[in-house]
């Protein structure tokens, strides 16, 4: 009997599902959903403006996630140290 081995392609899994989960947030915003932009607005403005700590949080986690999402292309994998 012969064995059967799967290769794992995470990169192509990872970015058919982002792209999936994506359109369908998408689609379930305009569909499902009222938005009041009103109350957006409202919640915006009591935030705040981005402090400098909160922009380079999110350049560095966006860093990461295209990374990640591009890792056959650098071949670097999501967890190379096991």
């Amino acid at each position: 009997m012969e064995s059967m081995v799967y290769i794992y392609e995470y990169p192509r899994f990872f970015s058919i599902k982002f792209n999936v989960t994506v359109i369908s947030k998408i689609i379930s915003l305009y569909w499902d959903w009222n938005i009041n932009k009103e109350l957006i607005e409202h919640d915006l403005t009591k935030l705040g403006p981005i402090s400098p700590t909160e922009k380079k949080k999110l350049i560095g986690i966006s860093l990461a996630l295209v990374l990640w999402k591009l890792d056959f292309i650098h071949g670097i994998g999501p967890a190379p140290f096991y």
